[in-house]
């Protein structure tokens, strides 16, 4: 038998990678500019990095200051719509039924149709983890089960923020509105109406790590669905109410009896950590700007009002001034509408102003020998900067 470097057979390494297919029709292809193009739009989210921070983050608050409704598919959602659901309760959530509803029932038919045939399948006709060698044709007390025994977590004064259960009830329905779960079109309507109810389970602060999936909070999001007796339920207004209750507030007639692989549907992912970790986003993103910002502020007041000279020579790290504007091509960016650069030359006893904002970041400093000390000229634009603030200052109440 053929063995590698190693002495092991060959049979228990994997075979080559195939090559990616040209075939336009296929799941995976290579685009116009050898790009590979799949479902998940990497492609699309390496463009949209293409702009400037700056740029970046002023698109990212103003969508989540004026959306009124997060229109998901499975595919677009982004950081401002996460944190626009958790932080503003007036925002509804709309399932795209047209784009979605086609796939969620194919794939929800595939198991239903492979469980009639009698195929063994883990999770669903499988038992979980350690116990996936017992085999059970209760499909469906099989998913009550394991969300049962998932509600193992620890229901105190220290609970996850009602924000971030919200939020993660999104970023959990528009995963499995891709299709690949095979979980019903109504259960996700149901994750919809009590979103757009601002009625949230109470889930524990502790209990998951966001590695395998965050099983044990995503389980009380499901035991709501199916009215387990020890679900609690926050109003908007802070009320505890049951499961039971919530569910009629929504406009569902009755608990959802799960299907088969509709519970491991519903806990086996990331969407805990992935809900807290877009607001978390969102405020850095903001932290970071803001920070660069007071420096570029903070630096232009003390060299008016010190006239204090900056040798170019200073930017080029040759010399230690206490002057941290500039010196980064990220600062050149943010720079960009703010400010204009004066240069004196000392040879011909003239001025040359280079507004930012018309060349790039690598010629702001022309670094010829004629042209010694610099300064920096302040030429805010008042109205951009001061909408930036309001911006921030919105989205932190």
């Amino acid at each position: 038998m053929a063995t590698n470097g190693f002495g092991r057979p060959n049979k228990h390494f994997r075979p080559p990678a195939l090559p990616l297919p040209k075939d336009t029709t296929n799941l995976i292809c290579l685009s116009e500019n050898s790009h590979v193009s799949t479902p998940l739009h990497w492609k699309k989210a390496a463009e949209a990095m293409q702009c400037n921070h700056f740029d970046e983050v002023c698109s990212m608050v103003s969508q989540f200051a004026q959306v009124q409704t997060v229109d998901i598919q499975g595919t677009t959602l982004t950081v401002g719509q996460v944190t626009a659901i958790a932080r503003r309760g007036e925002v509804k959530v709309n399932l795209n039924e047209a784009v979605a509803c086609e796939r969620v029932a194919k794939s929800a038919n595939w198991v239903a149709e492979h469980v009639s045939r009698g195929t063994d399948t883990y999770g669903v006709t499988t038992g979980f983890g350690a116990t996936s060698h017992r085999r059970t044709n209760k499909t469906s007390d099989l998913q009550t089960e394991l969300i049962r025994f998932l509600n193992a977590g620890v229901i105190g004064r220290e609970n996850l923020p009602s924000s971030y259960t919200k939020a993660a009830m999104l970023v959990r329905t528009n995963t499995l509105m891709q299709g690949f779960s095979g979980i019903r079109w109504e259960v996700l309507e149901g994750m919809a109406k009590l979103m757009n109810t601002n009625l949230t389970p109470k889930l524990p602060l502790r209990g998951t790590i966001t590695a395998s999936g965050d099983l044990v909070p995503l389980s009380y999001i499901a035991g709501l669905l199916t009215g387990r007796h020890n679900s609690k339920v926050l109003t908007s207004e802070g009320e505890e109410i049951t499961a039971m209750e919530a569910l009629t507030r929504a406009g569902i007639s009755a608990p959802f009896e799960l299907q088969a692989k509709e519970g491991l549907a519903l806990v086996n992912g990331t969407a805990v950590g992935s809900a807290v970790a877009a607001t978390v986003c969102f405020d850095a993103n903001i932290l970071a700007l803001l920070s660069e910002l007071w420096v570029m502020v903070d630096s232009e007041s003390k060299v008016w009002m010190k006239r204090q000279r900056m040798s170019i020579e200073a930017v080029r790290g040759v010399e230690r001034y206490s002057f941290p504007v500039a010196m980064d091509s990220s600062d050149i960016t943010l720079m960009r509408g703010f400010y204009s650069v004066i240069y004196y030359n000392f040879t011909t006893f003239r001025s040359k102003r280079c507004f930012v904002q018309r060349i790039q970041p690598d010629e702001v400093f022309p670094f010829q020998s004629d042209l010694e000390p610099a300064y920096l000229k302040n030429y805010w634009k008042k109205e951009q900067f001061s909408r930036f603030l309001c911006w921030y200052f919105y989205s932190s109440t």
